[in-house]
């Protein structure tokens, strides 16, 4: 796990909620690649190359956008389904929640 730049101030206050979700991106497995771009953070797996989470800051914490599989299901609804994807505003309270729906993602692809 390569360490986020220490003058990546865009995610502002947010950092520490960033740091504790790409902790636990990085337990799904060991083919997990990290992409830091300019205006946000994207996850893959590198054995085929596909894109399962996608990391933004927001207002009040992270926006991450999940990609959906099959069997993909959203129990506590936090999420807005947008047909291939779902957005998830995240914050110290629903962090659990939205690492479960990013469990589901990174085994679908």
């Amino acid at each position: 796990m390569q360490r986020l730049p220490d003058d990546y101030a865009i995610f502002g206050e947010s950092r520490p909620l960033l740091e504790n979700l790409r902790r636990k991106v990085f337990t799904l497995g060991v083919d997990i690649v990290e992409d830091v771009r300019m205006h946000r953070i994207v996850y893959g797996r590198k054995t085929i190359m596909r894109n399962f989470l996608d990391v933004r800051p927001s207002s009040n914490g992270l926006r991450i956008t999940i990609r959906k599989g099959k069997s993909f299901y959203d129990s506590m609804r936090i999420g807005v389904d947008k047909g291939f994807v779902v957005e998830v505003s995240v914050n110290d309270s629903n962090l659990g929640d939205a690492f479960d729906l990013i469990k589901q993602s990174y085994l679908s692809v």
